[in-house]
């Protein structure tokens, strides 16, 4: 460096060190004309600084950069003065220094215009800031392509950005956006034709399920013969193939089998698919002798005997059963089909069950292949989809075991109505089948109801909100209550009125809340129970009384025609005009059901037909236990009747109603008889 450049260089550092920053200036200007490294790096502090005129953030950039362009060039001899030292490292630490304010200045403006001049400036410095810059640029890219949602616009964006932090994010925006827009139609050509166009994106197995769905609904074995040939990898096939079977064979003769064999020689499930289909019209229901349990028929007989701790009902052909610690899947022929025992398991539904082994959960096929990844637990299959855990937090899959929500949050709840609770940060939302998810930020949020419809705490109150999110009742109430048919009872003050799903008050908030009722206490959906001063009105859902306060001590929903009312404490029925029907006799007295009520009169108890006819009388007690089904029981007997008062079995021991509608009736000989509903 010349003496006379070194003499000028210590003076204007003098200046910028006393802040003489006019004198600085005009120095270092001078100087950087002859690729003064030292010189341009003054001349950067000073437009860094803020205490000065002539400060500005884009010639410090500017002058950065020429004091490490004018340094690599000319490779000067390190230049110090006083608390001034110019090197290489301090001329990148100044860069990287002007670069973050530079960057932290811009990050707010969401504009990616300026971030890509950014990086074009700022190039000199170091590697983490241009990786900053890239991740701002690259969340907005992402943040516009979801924003503007439409797959060209993203698909131009991919191309224009194709070193994209986050093009694995992207790809899949782009990939979504596409299958929305190719497959809109939802018609079976559009799905074949994506499929064609793309068979490896991850909305294929989307297209495949939406295809073989049309080809289930429409029964279409053309479609499904087309389907298990062209997509034989698809989780669906095996589902596929069952259905062409069933669509396919009617009969059962030898000559329709042998003919679907030879059209489908690949058919993977030419033995136990005919003997699952003759085993399917075998109806086995589980009952228990004792501490054990097994299976019984519709004729009463045993089919299985009673060796298990626990058995659930038969679903699509399989039966979980428990013994011991373990759990496994048997048929009706008492085979353990898989060979496995588990720890925990559900029943098959849509072809798969979740099983448990080692602490881990998994899903497996009807052949007891395992078919999905690991989780630390599985719910039962509601709305069709199951909510799994994974590393302490929840996910969704669809009904099939494939991914819908990776686990993400915090708690998911079981899905009803399309949709379930999410809960974040202490904060509840909700995510909806497909895994379109509402942010979470109310304290609490119920079921959403048939309609659409859900109660959300907010502030320490409640109210309504559909599925827009959009709110429909303030939250400005004490409780809020579900009683079916749309209506909601708004409680405030312990005051309550009815309030319309629709959007609007049914009655006043004017009433005495008894908190012990549960909410169909006060209406079924068609008529408002009205409580004031400790007694009752009937209010229409048009807010005409149809039964005023103080005509009647009680009141019950009508029931067939007839309304149980209650008068100087005993019981009776009146119709629709109010017009008495049965006197008021009875002590107690049920609603009517299947044409009958169960009453009580002094030390007897009846059925009563809807002309006020006695029927049954006994001086014990009648229980009904299905349509067409009555238990009568007194010290000495215990007997099931049908509703025309005949005894079908004495000396029953209990009875169980099954799902399935059948009864079966324990009798005290230790036999057991099936009854169809």
């Amino acid at each position: 460096m010349p003496v006379c450049h070194a003499s000028k260089l210590n003076s204007a550092y003098e200046a910028l060190r006393i802040y003489d920053y006019f004198k600085a200036k005009k120095q270092f200007s001078q100087l950087v004309k002859h690729e003064n490294a030292a010189a341009a790096y003054g001349l950067a502090i000073i437009y860094r600084r803020q205490d000065n005129p002539f400060h500005q953030l884009d010639s410090a950039v500017k002058y950065g950069a020429l004091a490490k362009l004018f340094f690599n060039k000319t490779k000067p001899a390190t230049f110090t003065y006083k608390d001034f030292k110019v090197d290489s490292n301090a001329i990148a630490t100044f860069c990287d220094s002007v670069a973050r304010t530079y960057l932290k200045r811009i990050e707010n403006k969401n504009n990616v215009e300026l971030i890509e001049q950014f990086l074009k400036r700022q190039s000199h410095c170091s590697a983490s800031i241009i990786q900053s810059a890239l991740q701002l640029r690259d969340e907005l890219i992402l943040e516009k392509m979801v924003r503007i949602n439409n797959c060209d616009t993203t698909h131009q964006l991919l191309l224009t950005y194709p070193q994209n932090y986050l093009l694995n994010d992207a790809q899949k925006v782009y990939d979504r956006q596409l299958y929305a827009k190719l497959t809109e139609s939802k018609t079976e050509e559009a799905f074949k034709n994506y499929l064609k166009r793309y068979p490896n994106t991850s909305f294929s197995t989307n297209a495949q399920d939406a295809l073989f769905n049309i080809y289930k609904t429409n029964a279409n074995k053309e479609g499904l013969a087309t389907y298990v040939k062209t997509y034989p990898q698809s989780y669906q096939t095996p589902e596929a193939w069952k259905l062409l079977f069933a669509l396919s064979v009617k009969a059962y003769s030898n000559q329709e089998l042998q003919g679907f064999l030879n059209d489908y020689p690949d058919f993977p499930f030419k033995t136990s698919i005919l003997k699952e289909i003759k085993l399917n019209n075998y109806t086995l229901l589980p009952y228990e002798a004792g501490d054990l349990q097994g299976f019984i028929d519709t004729a009463s007989h045993i089919a299985i005997a009673p060796q298990f701790d626990k058995v659930n009902a038969f679903s699509e052909g399989l039966a979980l059963v428990t013994k011991g610690d373990s759990v496994f899947f048997i048929n009706k022929e008492n085979q353990n089909v898989f060979n496995r025992y588990y720890t925990e398991a559900y029943d098959f539904k849509n072809g798969i069950a979740a099983a448990m082994l080692n602490n881990q959960w998994f899903f497996i096929n009807r052949q007891g292949q395992q078919i999905s990844g690991f989780y630390d637990d599985v719910s039962e299959l509601s709305n069709d989809v199951y909510v799994v855990k994974q590393a302490n937090k929840f996910g969704t899959l669809d009904k099939y075991a494939q991914v819908i929500v990776p686990p993400r949050f915090t708690k998911i709840g079981d899905f009803k109505n399309e949709k379930a609770y999410i809960e974040e940060d202490g904060l509840f939302g909700f995510i909806d089948k497909l895994g379109n998810v509402s942010r979470p930020h109310y304290q609490w949020i119920s079921d959403f109801n048939e309609y659409g419809i859900a109660i959300v705490q907010l502030n320490n109150h409640y109210g309504l909100i559909n599925a827009s999110n959009e709110t429909i009742l303030e939250p400005k109430f004490d409780q809020l209550l579900y009683a079916g048919k749309n209506i909601f009872i708004a409680v405030k003050n312990n005051l309550y009125g009815y309030y319309s799903g629709k959007g609007c008050f049914m009655s006043e908030v004017n009433y005495d809340f008894k908190k012990e009722k549960t909410a169909t206490y006060y209406t079924n959906g068609f008529v408002l129970r009205l409580l004031k001063k400790e007694q009752q009105a009937f209010m229409d859902g048009n807010g005409r009384i149809t039964i005023d306060f103080g005509v009647y001590d009680e009141i019950a929903f009508a029931s067939q025609g007839l309304i149980k009312v209650k008068r100087k404490n005993k019981y009776g029925f009146v119709n629709r005009k109010l017009n008495l029907v049965i006197p008021y006799k009875y002590e107690q007295a049920e609603d009517f059901k299947d044409s009958l009520a169960i009453v009580k009169r002094k030390s007897k108890t009846y059925l009563l037909n809807l002309a006020g006819g006695e029927l049954m009388e006994t001086e014990g007690t009648i229980t009904y236990i299905a349509k067409g089904f009555y238990q009568r029981q007194t010290n000495e007997n215990n007997e099931l009747l049908n509703a025309n008062q005949k005894i079908i079995y004495g000396n029953v021991k209990s009875l169980n109603v099954l799902p399935q509608g059948y009864l079966l009736v324990y009798l005290k000989d230790a036999s057991v008889k099936v009854l169809k509903l």
